[in-house]
């Protein structure tokens, strides 16, 4: 069978046509303008950005933000690593050996001086003894060395004593006085005395001596 012709759409009468274009216009112009300049809402931009984890437009938004990994801790400082001083060992510094006076020299053998100490009427306070390697009395006000301390006592109350010595020392002078001031040193008017048997030879000890305080007369203009 030979084919059938194509059917054409029909036409629409010219008057109808004419009538009918301001229309469509009306209707296409709006939809064309619509669809050409609306783009993406900034809005849901802002959300989906906000739930992905970044800024609208980022690219690395949605991805999990790669975190640099933390820095291992360094290990506590101990002794013998450079520039740390080992701590000190606890302790109390070394004292003097006990009984011996400043200026006695070093802790020995001693030879004893005994005796007993003999105060006036009235008198109070400690009572110093004091032995030297030399004449204090003489040395007073002059110039050179002075004699060195080389053995003492205190005594809270006059009666007996006991002086060690270095052995060895050939002779001393003993001297003693009442503190009543308690400044440490022999006062013009204090009860004090010079042993009248200096100096004594020491060898290896001597015992008996007595040493009988008076107190001195104050000084002229005192």
């Amino acid at each position: 069978m030979p084919p059938r012709p194509a059917r054409s759409a029909p036409r629409l009468p010219r008057g109808l046509r004419a009538d009918l274009a301001p229309m469509a216009l009306a209707v296409a112009v709006p939809v064309a303008l619509a669809g050409a300049g609306c783009g993406r809402d900034p809005i849901l931009d802002r959300a989906d950005a906000l739930q992905a984890g970044g800024p609208p437009g980022d690219p690395a938004a949605g991805q999990a933000p790669v975190q640099a990994p933390a820095p291992a801790p360094a290990p506590p400082p101990g002794p013998g690593q450079p520039g740390i001083a080992p701590e000190p060992t606890p302790g109390v510094p070394e004292a003097p050996p006990p009984g011996q006076p400043p200026g006695a020299g070093p802790a020995g053998p001693q030879a004893p001086l005994t005796g007993e100490v003999r105060l006036p009427a009235g008198a109070q306070g400690r009572v110093h003894v004091d032995v030297f390697d030399g004449d204090q009395q003489a040395a007073a006000g002059a110039a050179g060395a002075r004699p060195s301390l080389v053995g003492m006592a205190r005594l809270d109350q006059p009666g007996p004593f006991t002086v060690g010595v270095p052995a060895g020392t050939a002779q001393v002078w003993i001297g003693a006085f009442v503190d009543e001031d308690g400044d440490g040193r022999p006062g013009p008017t204090e009860p004090s005395v010079w042993h009248p048997g200096n100096p004594v030879k020491v060898g290896d000890g001597v015992s008996g001596i007595i040493l009988s305080l008076e107190r001195r007369p104050p000084p002229p203009g005192g």
